[in-house]
């Protein structure tokens, strides 16, 4: 018998080292979580208006999200501007997203 998923959740950097072990240990916990990320399984790029909007309504139902979208060491040490970019408006993006469910 198949049960219910605990709860809907996003790891946005879900490809990443981190957000897959994440993604993982949440669905072992009997989460349904997916994973969005700029290399799937869901694209998304957190820092463009809309976009992540756009994921949340298709997916439906979300009821949490992990914000671990960012660059890779070597890009951060190279991109310090666009890289703090990606933090902070991926941040805000999605926060404000969280803040107001469909």
């Amino acid at each position: 018998m198949r049960h219910e998923p605990q709860q809907r959740i996003v790891v946005t950097g879900g490809a990443g080292f981190i957000g897959g072990l994440l993604v993982a240990r949440l669905a072992r916990a009997g989460h349904e979580a997916t994973a969005v990320d700029l290399r799937g399984p869901v694209v998304c790029d957190v820092t463009v208006p809309g976009a992540f909007q756009a994921v949340l309504a298709g997916l439906g139902g979300v009821e949490a999200v992990y914000h671990l979208a960012g660059p890779v060491v070597e890009q951060t040490r190279r991109e310090f501007a666009p890289s703090c970019y990606l933090q902070l408006a991926g941040r805000c993006r999605c926060s404000r997203r969280a803040a107001r469910p469909t």
